[in-house]
């Protein structure tokens, strides 16, 4: 959340000063989607919030928290094996994603997959453990 609050002040920073290009405003634009996302999960709005996160991969397809947020949601609505592509999407896209590593381990255990969970929160301890060596 700390992350987005600064890549949007630095945009309004931007902005004001007309030096952005067009990647740039996509990131932002697909930041602002996602938290939108996270407001109405929040909310418990799924259905609206499985749609801003489609928003937010629609113009970044390697938004890492969009797909992973949008495991959650489908995770959430028990639609564990749709959670499981997200997350691994998330995971292709940055193999370090520790909260997608978590999140497909407790749905693989959701669906009785209680190896391949094993596995995927071994791999979740072991991207903690680097992430924070950086």
């Amino acid at each position: 959340m700390k992350n987005t609050l600064l890549l949007l002040m630095l945009a309004i920073i931007l902005i004001s000063c007309g030096k952005t290009d067009n990647n740039f405003q996509q990131e932002i634009e697909a930041a602002t989607w996602t938290n939108k996302g996270d407001a109405l999960y929040e909310l418990g709005r799924y259905g609206e919030a499985l749609k801003c996160y489609d928003k937010a991969i629609e113009i970044n397809p390697n938004n890492t928290t969009a797909w992973n947020n949008k495991g959650f949601v489908l995770d959430e609505l028990v639609r564990y094996e749709e959670a499981l592509k997200c997350y691994d999407k998330a995971i292709e896209i940055n193999p370090n994603n520790t909260a997608a590593w978590t999140n497909k381990g407790a749905a693989l255990y959701k669906l009785g997959r209680k190896s391949e969970a094993q596995r995927c929160y071994d791999k979740a301890k072991e991207t903690k453990k680097k992430n924070n060596r950086k």
